[in-house]
């Protein structure tokens, strides 16, 4: 008597497991955000390379001038803010 109850509350939990869908959730952000951090980032981007190039060109000026020492921490400086960008780029996509 006591097992047919049980019975009937596991097949219904067995139908009702297998007629729920499954629930995806994907990120999206709210509208016009993704416009506007794509052009911050972007900017910043822009002048990460003005900044990787004003760096190199101090550093061969140090070079020039007899600084080795300095230019070669600048042109170190500016090799490693390059790669900095291509890790950033990988990241965003």
């Amino acid at each position: 008597m006591l097992l047919l109850p049980a019975v009937l509350a596991f097949s219904v939990r067995v139908a009702v497991a297998q007629s729920t869908p499954p629930i995806t959730v994907t990120p999206a952000p709210p509208p016009g955000v993704s416009e506007a951090v794509s052009r911050i980032l972007s900017w910043i981007m822009w002048a990460g390379w003005i900044a990787v190039a004003g760096a190199f060109i101090v550093g061969a000026i140090h070079f020039a001038m007899g600084d080795s020492e300095k230019g070669k921490k600048y042109v170190a400086g500016a090799i490693i803010m390059a790669f900095y960008t291509a890790v950033i780029t990988g990241l965003v996509g």
